[in-house]
């Protein structure tokens, strides 16, 4: 049985298989890959961009949520890097965790806003929670200073 031929017609090139039962043969032309053309070059990149800070330094106190997820992500790149010990990261993450707790239980009373029993239980946990925010900086602050 034959496995197949190519053939040259036209400038192409074509591969006859024969089909199974003797019913005929395909015809397949065989073409060079057409390369997908290209549509827009991106721009090029400059590898450094500087960004004016006008030589302040950012407030770095925890405040926010925001400032608390920074501080856990870079806790974990100093648990990786071996900066910080497993200890000293399971701390920070059991310290964090509080936080972020209070942050939910004020933010289910509705803020510190509302008046009556819940506006005072919200405004306790807020004074709760800018001391365990206190308490978070000061043990990430000694634990950056380790690590200088």
């Amino acid at each position: 049985m034959d496995d197949g031929s190519q053939e040259q017609r036209g400038g192409e090139r074509q591969l006859f298989l024969p089909l199974s039962g003797g019913g005929g043969q395909i015809e397949l032309p065989l073409r060079p890959p057409v390369p997908a053309p290209i549509s827009v070059r991106a721009p090029e990149r400059r590898a450094f961009r500087v960004l004016k800070g006008e030589g302040k330094r950012r407030d770095e106190r925890l405040k926010e949520r925001g400032d608390v997820v920074r501080l856990l992500t870079a806790a974990a790149a100093d648990l990786l890097l071996r900066r910080i010990t497993p200890a000293r990261a399971h701390e920070l993450e059991v310290r964090v965790e509080r936080v972020m707790g209070l942050f939910d239980r004020i933010g289910q009373l509705g803020g510190t806003d509302k008046k009556g029993p819940e506006g005072a239980e919200a405004r306790a946990l807020k004074e709760r929670l800018e001391r365990e925010l206190r308490s978070l900086d000061a043990l990430w602050r000694e634990s950056d200073a380790r690590r200088r």
